[in-house]
């Protein structure tokens, strides 16, 4: 188990349960766990799927060339 799992099973069970917004703030921001939080390379092949518009030129309008 990840240690922001453990964390947030951790205050879901001393809290009794913890909100949806509550999980997702933990698992995203907790600080140099959390996945927004940590340095690693998340895009690529290896990484996550991107869906940002800004990933290829045919889909950047033209006035931010």
């Amino acid at each position: 188990m990840e240690e922001v799992e453990r964390l947030i099973r951790d205050e879901a069970q001393r809290e009794g349960s913890i909100s949806f917004a509550r999980f997702m703030e933990r698992a995203l921001l907790e600080p140099g766990l959390g996945y927004y939080a940590t340095a690693q390379r998340r895009a690529g092949r290896s990484g996550d799927f991107m869906t940002a518009p800004e990933l290829h030129p045919i889909l950047v309008p033209p006035s931010c060339n």
